[in-house]
């Protein structure tokens, strides 16, 4: 946090002393800026992106076992990893589902999705 806080404000100095002849520009940059810190605390995007990876990590360990599990088995340790992910993931199921159809050109099948969900299709 800290370290994201010097580099920030170095980052800033840089940049005014490079446009400080226009005063517009470096107030359009402040807000940007400000505007870009407020959504990253609010969306948390860094602890997503860790929590995203230790899910991804078991689901690999889940795909490498899963030769070896019977049906039983492999629901068991999917419903246990199921259990710990957030609903971030499971409110992407629709959109994920539609991407993947859409792709191999079956568009009968796709769910229908939420405002939300559209935006989060836009930005993937």
């Amino acid at each position: 946090m800290i370290i994201g806080f010097f580099s920030l404000l170095a980052g800033s100095a840089a940049i005014l002393s490079v446009v400080q002849a226009m005063p517009h520009v470096v107030a359009a940059m402040g807000v940007l800026v400000a505007m870009l810190t407020y959504i990253d605390v609010l969306t948390n995007l860094s602890g997503k992106a860790a929590l995203h990876g230790e899910w991804s990590k078991r689901f690999s360990g889940i795909k490498a076992r899963s030769a070896a599990l019977n049906l039983a088995a492999l629901d068991a340790a999917m419903d246990e990893v199921l259990a710990d992910t957030d609903e971030d993931i499971e409110s992407l199921r629709a959109v994920a589902w539609n991407d993947v159809l859409r792709s191999n050109g079956h568009e009968d099948g796709m769910r229908p999705e939420t405002r939300s969900q559209r935006v989060a299709r836009a930005f993937a």
